[in-house]
C-alpha cells in the first residue's frame, strides 16, 4: 500500500533533482538554464531599465539590500554601470542587476 504524498517527500525529490544536476559536471546549457533562475520578474517589472539603489531589496525580492551594494560600490566591487542622478540618487541598470545576481547563483549539493 502506497504511503500518502507528504511537502518532505516532494522537498527531497526536488534536492535529488538538484543533486543529480550538480554533480554531472558537464551539463548542457538548457539544463543549467532550467537550474539557474533567469530573474524575468525583475526585468518586467522594472520597464523603465533601471532599479534605484533604495529600491533594490523590494524589486529583487529581498535578493539585494541597498547599503550592501553601496558598500560594495564603494570598495569598486558592486553592480556595473551605475548611474548617479542628481547628487544622492544612485540607480542600477536592471540586465546589470540580472548578470550581477546570476553570477552569485551556487548550486549546492547535499554532503553524504
Amino acid at each position: 500500500m502506497p504511503k500518502p504524498s507528504t511537502q518532505t517527500d516532494k522537498s527531497d525529490t526536488r534536492a535529488k533533482n538538484l543533486i543529480s544536476v550538480d554533480m554531472n559536471k558537464s551539463i548542457s546549457e538548457a539544463e543549467a538554464s532550467k537550474t539557474i533562475p533567469n530573474f524575468s520578474h525583475i526585468r518586467k517589472n522594472n520597464p523603465s531599465g533601471y532599479i534605484l539603489r533604495t529600491n533594490l531589496t523590494e524589486k529583487t525580492g529581498g535578493l539585494l539590500r541597498g547599503r550592501t551594494e553601496a558598500n560594495r560600490d564603494s570598495l569598486g566591487i558592486g553592480i556595473p554601470g551605475r548611474i548617479t542622478i542628481g547628487k544622492r540618487k544612485v540607480a542600477y541598470p536592471v540586465e546589470e542587476v540580472v548578470r550581477y545576481l546570476q553570477s552569485k547563483i551556487t548550486v549546492h549539493s547535499e554532503s553524504t
